[in-house]
């Protein structure tokens, strides 16, 4: 008889077509952590440890061996050739195992084969499951991790190669999705506001670029990355350019979180936050702000006391003129020049590399303090 084991969401166990209920729960943990092993058998001494942790070798086996008996009850004699036992390993053979075709379709370069792996994807990894086992906890922690990752390295393929086909509410239903199993990641943020632009949706590709910003700055205290900035960028821009106006997806894969320096655990690159200032020639904007369309630099003040022990407070005013700025002008990008813009010539410098205006001025201490 066949045995099917769904732990992709909750535990599912079907031998035949009777779904199982009323299983121990930690048989039901043996016979999860079993399927999870693509039919590789595991130790007795594996599993009494996985499980029985807080019982002595001898009776963690003992235990180990009545869990056995349950489950097999449980099963029903016709899955006694799924559950193999001898004396020093366990495992399930010739189950169908929703993880394993999982898996092998994440492998693949074909969108059908992407999409019945999302759609394999029921929720997180044995949702709701807890048993008194910290060794346990930690094997579902990592697996739910990485099964996580799997799926969102899926659903951005499927939707880049759902907008390439120009498929693109498909490709905003993926996008979407992606964005609700992990918000702080913002491969899968760029994904859904990629997928918004291409499909005409311009508004509401920069409203989600408006939520990640947000998102990111309540949960994590940061801005959203140069790239995705650049993103909107260019979408705020576009006044309704499809495709060949937006930044494409091509290095935005798991492997790429790797070469991306700082990252969350998410994989999503983060601009510093603001204080902690960026080597002078960076591409990365040390104020981002939401949907920037007008270039504004902000010139150095120049300190009119004389006394370099006042800097602090030429920079603290600094710092308040661009927060103001942010606060009041969201439709400013703005960023901070270097000392060399003091030369006569800098405005025209300046705004010949781009940029609209260009915030000057100066700063002394008085009673109250004040500023030209």
């Amino acid at each position: 008889m066949t045995l099917s084991i769904s732990i992709l969401g909750s535990l599912v166990i079907e031998s035949g077509d009777c779904r199982l209920g009323k299983v121990p729960k930690k048989a039901r943990a043996l016979l999860a952590f079993l399927a999870s092993q693509a039919g590789q058998p595991v130790t007795r001494e594996r599993l009494a440890d996985l499980l029985w942790p807080y019982q002595g070798s001898e009776q963690a086996r003992h235990s180990l061996r009545n869990c056995l008996l349950e489950l097999r009850k449980a099963l029903g004699r016709n899955t006694d050739p799924h559950l193999l036992a001898d004396f020093a390993t366990c495992r399930i053979q010739d189950a169908i195992v929703d993880l394993d075709a999982f898996e092998r379709l994440a492998r693949s370069q074909h969108g059908a084969d992407l999409q019945s792996a999302a759609e394999l994807y029921r929720g997180e990894f044995l949702a709701d499951f807890d048993i008194n086992s910290e060794p346990f906890q930690e094997w579902l922690a990592a697996q739910r991790d990485r099964t996580l990752a799997i799926v969102c390295d899926v659903l951005q393929r499927l939707s880049a190669k759902q907008n390439a086909a120009g498929e693109h509410e498909a490709a905003i239903q993926s996008g979407r999705r992606l964005v609700m199993l992990d918000s702080l990641s913002e491969f899968g943020q760029r994904a859904l506001i990629r997928a918004y632009a291409q499909a005409g949706r311009r508004g509401e590709a920069l409203r989600q670029y408006k939520s990640c910003a947000e998102t990111l700055k309540r949960e994590l205290g940061v801005a959203p990355d140069v790239e995705t900035q650049l993103l909107a960028n260019e979408i705020s821009r576009s006044n309704g350019a499809r495709e060949h106006t937006l930044p494409g997806p091509a290095t935005e894969d798991l492997d790429a979180t790797a070469r991306a320096g700082t990252s969350d655990r998410s994989g999503a690159r983060r601009t510093p936050s603001r204080g902690e200032g960026t080597p002078q020639g960076s591409a990365t904007p040390r104020w981002p702000c939401l949907l920037p369309n007008i270039a504004v630099a902000v010139a150095p003040v120049r300190n009119l006391t004389g006394d370099p022990d006042q800097q602090y407070l030429v920079e603290a005013f600094t710092e308040d003129l661009v927060t103001d700025l942010l606060r009041h002008g969201r439709g400013l990008s703005l960023k901070p020049l270097g000392d060399d813009r003091g030369a006569p010539d800098s405005s025209n410098r300046v705004l010949e590399r781009g940029y609209d205006y260009i915030v000057t001025g100066s700063a002394k201490q008085a009673h109250p303090a004040c500023c030209g």
